[in-house]
């Protein structure tokens, strides 16, 4: 009997392999060499799970060899694929779920290939976002036959230094040196994972890691989808370099750059990249229709050089195509103003993820080095992060900021924001960044419009009432059901479909104010006692309650103003909230829709978890302070709650909370410059 270890024993529990055995099924894919198939195996899976189990344990596990099949490309030589059998592939996806978590401790924001919550679109609306900060110049590199000459011996190695478990790592080993089979031959592979395994791409993006760190290290511009990787520069010097650097790692990691398919370009040059052709100030897919209208050929895309696969065992593959438009100057957005074509103008991309920096310790101070910020205590760095990882930086009291660190934000394009220790909202500092001055007129002339004004303030409320109905819902099924008091709901419904008839603002907000007091009742019940909440007061917070939920929805209003002023609306002008002074008030309206279910969804999980001490809180002047783990804990989980990945209610399509809001703001923006209120659709989950 083998030691197991603590990985490798979660990987064999008959709840993970029973996951694992599902994600198999749902790929649909093909049969090994031993021709049994999903279908033969289901009614029998749960045996099956146990007798793959023993074989481990009991060291008598061998992998039956892969079957290699080709792919049919056009224009290139078909791909090889190397298929496990199903069970093969249950044992490799249930160490893969388990190895997943530790591989991506370690990998960079930069990689964006077989990472939950990451795509080609995100690594495409990355490149825009670069190209807008002045880095025109590229280094297009193409690793020669990478998957087939991956060294096993230093792959193991980079394995074992964060899974380092004998057993575990012999596996892996199995896995990689497995015979494939082509018809009656055998080959035994010395080096290579094989493409068509489970876990081989998170083998591949563990081993490019040392790859991103060695250029984000050295201050470049790197963004990799598996072994596709481009890396931006301001200068040609500077992409050079960035070449040098990444010839030496690749050298050290022993592959090499393939010299007739590694070049250095220019956008105004064009370039194709993960099934995009880059021209300009244009990102257009491969799958672009032929009437795309004269106006966006600037140039006529290259012909293409890769073609993605169908991997026949249903596992992916490096190459991934989406076929969405991405505008990386917003000049789509302007086709709505040309007449004398019939192409329907698209939503731009949504903004990129915003990662934010939270400093809330008043012993700290920011300051730069090498193009890093740096987050000092008492002299001493305990944080180092490279610029161009960090969108927003958040500050809670007063924090030290040097001039330097605020010019590294504005060449970055990062917003710093100035919030009290509670919370409260002071200011921010927000980058100069172009406006679209065709998108403000249209914004100025609906917010003129009365009737406009109404409908879309309406459907504001609405969306939050839908969304604070589903709220009280989930959150009553942890209550016994004798307790469960349903009018609420069914008022607050009927509140809802009232809306539809509110001849004014002021009966709108009329509606709004009696749904809230309805709504704060319930949620006073369905938090737990001891933390003896009642009813909602915002300034100031008399309960840790109270100041959580004021708390949350500064960082949520923070949220939907960076993101409005990244698609360049004016968050001053709000349609529900009257503009005045320094209030943001369309970024109030935009998070009146996400409350409920971003900030107050997350405090009453909080409340009833157990991490968080009902005692751990100051009360001052009548005002409640949070203590510092409290803070952390919050922000931790708001965090986490923003940056899950849900699938979008109206769309189907699959994003994080903050691409969710995005696209409600991308949608008021289509009915500002359509000047038709019914173009905008607020958020409503099921």
């Amino acid at each position: 009997m083998l030691a197991i270890g603590a990985l490798l024993r979660k990987a064999l529990t008959l709840s993970m392999l029973k996951q694992a055995w599902e994600k198999v099924a749902a790929n649909k894919g093909m049969a090994g060499v031993d021709g049994e198939t999903i279908e033969a195996l289901a009614p029998q899976i749960d045996t099956v799970l146990r007798q793959i189990t023993r074989e481990v344990i009991h060291g008598n596990y061998q992998p039956k060899p892969l079957l290699r099949i080709w792919v049919e490309r056009p224009g290139k030589s078909p791909r090889g694929l190397a298929i496990p059998t199903v069970r093969d592939r249950i044992l490799q996806t249930s160490l893969t779920l388990v190895l997943t978590p530790k591989v991506e401790a370690e990998l960079e924001d930069c990689s964006y290939a077989y990472r939950q919550g990451r795509s080609v679109r995100m690594a495409v609306g990355r490149i825009g976002f670069y190209q807008r900060q002045g880095y025109h110049w590229i280094v297009d590199a193409d690793i020669e036959s990478f998957f087939d000459t991956i060294p096993h011996a230093d792959l193991l190695a980079r394995l074992q230094a964060i899974a380092p478990e004998p057993a575990l790592i012999d596996l892996v080993e199995q896995w990689l040196t497995t015979p494939v089979q082509y018809g009656d031959q055998l080959t035994v592979p010395n080096q290579g994972i094989p493409q068509g395994s489970p876990i081989s791409p998170m083998l591949a993006n563990l081993y490019l890691d040392t790859l991103d760190e060695a250029l984000l290290d050295a201050e470049h511009i790197l963004i990799r989808y598996a072994d596709d990787f481009i890396v931006l520069a301001k200068s040609r010097k500077h992409a050079e370099a960035a070449l040098d650097v990444t010839k030496d790692v690749l050298e050290r990691l022993a592959l090499r750059l393939n010299p007739l398919k590694t070049r250095i370009v220019h956008f105004d040059e064009g370039l194709e990249f993960l099934g995009w052709y880059f021209v300009r100030s244009l990102a257009i897919p491969r799958s672009w229709p032929d009437t795309m209208p004269q106006n966006f050929r600037t140039t006529s895309p290259p012909q293409s050089t890769k073609q993605p696969a169908d991997d026949a065992s249903g596992e992916p593959l490096p190459a991934e195509t989406e076929s969405q438009t991405v505008n990386q100057s917003e000049a789509l957005e302007q086709t709505d103003e040309t007449e004398d074509h019939d192409f329907s103008p698209v939503l731009p991309p949504l903004a990129p993820l915003q990662r934010t920096l939270y400093l809330v310790d008043k012993q700290t101070r920011l300051s730069v080095g090498n193009q890093r910020y740096t987050v000092e205590r008492d002299g001493k760095a305990i944080l180092d992060l490279p610029a161009h990882q960090v969108d927003q930086i958040m500050l809670f009291g007063p924090i030290q900021v040097t001039t330097q660190a605020l010019q590294l934000a504005a060449q970055h394009d990062c917003s710093v924001s100035y919030l009290s220790y509670l919370g409260r909202y002071y200011g921010r500092f927000d980058p100069a960044s172009g406006q679209q001055v065709t998108l403000l007129q249209a914004q100025f002339a609906c917010h003129a419009d009365i009737p406009f004004q109404l409908d879309i303030a309406r459907q504001i409320v609405a969306a939050k009432l839908h969304n604070s109905r589903l709220v009280l819902a989930r959150s009553q099924r942890y209550q016994e059901p004798d307790a469960r008091d349903l009018s609420v709901n069914q008022r607050l419904k009927q509140i809802e479909q009232s809306l539809k008839t509110a001849a004014s603002m002021e009966s709108l907000r009329g509606s709004e104010g009696a749904a809230a007091s309805l709504y704060w009742k319930m949620f006073a019940q369905l938090a737990p006692e001891s933390w003896q909440f009642s009813k909602r007061q915002a300034r100031p917070a008399p309960d840790p309650v109270n100041a959580m939920l004021s708390l949350g929805y500064t960082l949520l209003y923070q949220a939907a103003a960076g993101l409005l002023q990244a698609r360049s609306l004016n968050a001053h002008l709000g349609m529900l909230h009257s503009p005045g002074g320094t209030h943001l008030a369309l970024a109030s309206d935009i998070m009146e829709v996400f409350r409920a279910y971003v900030v107050d969804a997350t405090v009453l999980r909080l409340l009833r978890s157990g991490q968080l001490d009902p005692q751990a809180f100051t009360i001052t002047s009548g005002a409640c302070r949070l203590g510092h783990d409290t803070i952390r804990t919050f922000i931790r989980a708001l965090e986490d709650r923003f940056n899950s990945i849900q699938q979008h209610p109206q769309t189907g399509a699959e994003m994080d909370l903050r691409r969710i809001i995005d696209h409600d703001i991308l949608s008021l923006a289509k009915a500002f410059r359509a000047n038709d209120a019914n173009e905008f659709q607020a958020t409503r989950w099921r």
